[in-house]
């Protein structure tokens, strides 16, 4: 599964890459950034209000790149009356006390799951968590803040070593995702379920070519 991950410095820029992209896609990824946690600041959720205070048909989950996710939980679960959240991405960095965490989990009306930077391990993660209780997992196979990071291969090893500690729930990959990593990315023995896609496709000076290719990368992997 494709989905687009936006990371927007205006709200205009975001409605114009929904707009942009919801003829091939119903499903976005927004990135938040405060700053903070990542060296790069986006719009902020605060910012989005206006955007979902009306009835939306598309699909939403949210990447909390910030050091306050608690206060960002909040404000994600007031726009679930207009627009379906399918996850919320919180860093495992980020968070102090796996307990305080789980019982925010039970809190939120919508899917609540976790993202590893390249630094953090699997291991360190099921040391701290029973991986039945985290619905998705997001890999980040850059490091994260900013689009255009370089791609690090030995991250894709990640998914492996979660399914070897048998999580058969969502894993998302995310970060440099493109029609020169693709290729690598889907030939893995165990790849990622959702494979996140940034400036690759809201940088495309042609989108009808680049969702072409994209489906033609992907159509290629499963006729093998």
């Amino acid at each position: 599964m494709i989905i687009p991950a936006l990371l927007n410095k205006t709200v205009e820029e975001f409605t114009t890459q929904v707009e942009q992209l919801s003829p091939y896609h119903t499903h976005f990824q927004v990135d938040i950034a405060d700053g903070k946690f990542v060296p790069n600041t986006t719009i902020s959720l605060a910012d989005l209000v206006p955007y979902f205070a009306s009835k939306n048909r598309n699909v939403f989950d949210f990447h909390l790149m910030v050091e306050d996710w608690k206060v960002s939980l909040k404000q994600v679960m007031t726009f679930t009356n207009n627009v379906t959240v399918d996850a919320v991405l919180v860093h495992f960095g980020a968070i102090k006390d796996p307990a305080e965490f789980l019982t925010w989990k039970k809190k939120v009306n919508f899917p609540l799951g976790l993202v590893l930077n390249p630094e953090d391990s699997v291991e360190d993660l099921v040391k701290q968590y029973s991986l039945s209780d985290i619905p998705a997992i997001q890999i980040m196979s850059v490091n994260p803040g900013f689009q255009g990071a370089p791609f690090l291969p030995a991250t894709l090893q990640k998914v492996e070593q979660l399914r070897n500690h048998n999580y058969r729930l969502k894993v998302y990959l995310d970060g440099s995702v493109n029609g020169h990593t693709i290729p690598e990315i889907v030939s893995q023995k165990f790849p990622p379920d959702i494979l996140c896609i940034g400036s690759y496709l809201t940088k495309a000076e042609n989108l009808v070519q680049r969702e072409k290719e994209l489906a033609h990368l992907l159509t290629e992997k499963r006729e093998k």
